[in-house]
């Protein structure tokens, strides 16, 4: 953080700063990050599998979520590599200005990113009240169960 500036207002940066570097940082979090996120959601979808499977509609549903949160991370993972021509275009844009190179608009990639994420995260989130609408327990445990996960989301919100 303290190579990229973040967080530090513009008028403490040094005028000599070498911006070149920070965006080297940011390139290899934007690689890693969505990757990470991916494998997190999985193991969650894996878990859930093994605690509500057992319906075919539930498995089937949970393979599909899952199937789209690989083929999302894999999409981005490749996106941001390759958002930039020459790939080196990313971080040597801030050293040289005079380099040749273009990039994918960064604005527009980031929100569609970001909402296809939020959206798996919500259908990951949602995925157990669905299954443990159909697990044979009393009713007071299955909205205690139910409650005890919103905390998990509420949580995980903040």
């Amino acid at each position: 953080m303290r190579t990229a500036f973040l967080g530090i207002h513009t008028a403490a940066i040094p005028l000599t700063a070498d911006y070149g570097l920070g965006m080297q940082w940011n390139f290899i979090g934007q690689i890693l990050y969505n990757p990470i996120l991916a494998i997190v959601k999985t193991s969650v979808l894996l878990f859930m599998l093994r605690l509500g499977g057992h319906k075919r509609e539930t498995r089937y549903t949970i393979h599909a979520l899952n199937a789209f949160n690989i083929a999302l991370a894999i999409s981005v993972f490749i996106t941001v590599i390759f958002q930039c021509r020459p790939v080196n275009f990313f971080w040597e844009r801030m050293r040289d200005p005079t380099m040749k190179g273009t990039c994918v608009d960064t604005g527009i990639f980031y929100i569609v990113t970001s909402a296809l994420t939020i959206f798996t995260d919500l259908a990951v989130l949602a995925l157990p009240f669905w299954i443990f609408l159909g697990l044979k327990m009393p009713l007071k445990v299955r909205i205690a169960l139910m409650g005890v996960f919103l905390l998990g989301g509420v949580y995980v919100s903040l």
